[in-house]
């Protein structure tokens, strides 16, 4: 059973850094409205537990086939990807309800949301442990909760969309600070080249920023912002499907996306370019469903 935490209701504005409640307040409400909200996990810390939320948002009377996935929030230090899910929840997704259901985690890590922490409560990175019998009850609960609502086909999910930003004081498996982008980009994973919209997605974000035109990021072949999978990888680390884009990729959906933003720009500027590029990869996919 679902019990939200008592909070204040929050606009998601993005100059705002919400609290984790306050993000997912407004949400129950439109998750009541518009489908179902259900808590599909909890992380127990030392000062408090949180419910993971999950929010199916479709039409009532006549459900779309079409799925779509998408998830904010994975690295707590990262704010903007889960305010853009929240926003598209509240403001955009009643527009899209006729083409796709929605299954949608808005903020995987609540604690580290909270704190503005990369990592989840067990002290490790979540987008390396999308794995069999993942030790990260986050994880576990993303992969549960999915596994339970589709199954387990490439053809489950029209697109799975993570958002991600650039913490520009990362480092860790080989990279230094340096080796941070200090614009925004995006990873495309879809083996059928002829489906592939990446580059229209980032071009649709480019209305709000420049995209990183560095010829390589974290050792992928970078094309104008898009590392395209599987041929641009060259990343020991991102090969491995410990990602929830990898792990989504490998068994439920032929697109997957994950879309980074600088953290070095306004909020608001980074909370744009996610939804410019979410709304585009939606019209670009209703647009191929509909020939």
């Amino acid at each position: 059973m679902f019990a939200p935490k008592p909070g204040p209701s929050f606009s998601h504005s993005p100059a705002h850094r919400a609290s984790h409640d306050e993000l997912v307040a407004p949400l129950i409400k439109v998750g009541r409205e518009l489908g179902e909200v259900t808590s599909i996990g909890e992380v127990h810390t030392a000062s408090r537990s949180y419910d993971i939320t999950g929010l199916i948002l479709r039409d009532r009377t006549n459900p779309s086939p079409h799925h779509v996935f998408l998830a904010g929030g994975v690295h707590g230090e990262e704010p903007a990807g889960a305010l853009a899910v929240a926003r598209f929840c509240e403001l955009l997704a009643r527009d899209y309800l006729r083409d796709f259901t929605f299954h949608i985690v808005p903020c995987v890590n609540p604690e580290g949301f909270d704190l503005g922490r990369r990592f989840g409560a067990g002290g490790r990175d979540l987008n390396r442990s999308f794995l069999p019998q993942s030790s990260e009850p986050e994880c576990r609960a993303v992969m549960d909760w999915v596994s339970s609502l589709r199954p387990r086909s490439r053809d489950s999910y029209q697109l799975s969309l993570d958002l991600h930003e650039i913490d520009p004081n990362w480092s860790a498996e080989g990279f230094a600070a340096q080796d941070n982008p200090q614009n925004f980009y995006l990873y495309e994973v879809c083996e059928e080249r002829h489906r592939r919209i990446g580059k229209r997605v980032l071009e649709a974000g480019a209305r709000f920023g420049a995209p990183c035109l560095w010829d390589t990021i974290y050792e992928d072949k970078n094309c104008g912002g898009v590392v395209s999978y599987p041929e641009a990888n060259g990343n020991k680390v991102y090969a491995e499907p410990v990602t929830l884009e990898g792990w989504m990729a490998q068994e439920f959906t032929r697109q997957s996306f994950t879309f980074e933003t600088p953290c070095g720009w306004p909020l608001e500027q980074r909370v744009n370019v996610h939804l410019a590029m979410l709304e585009e990869a939606l019209k670009a996919t209703r647009e191929r469903l509909s020939r």
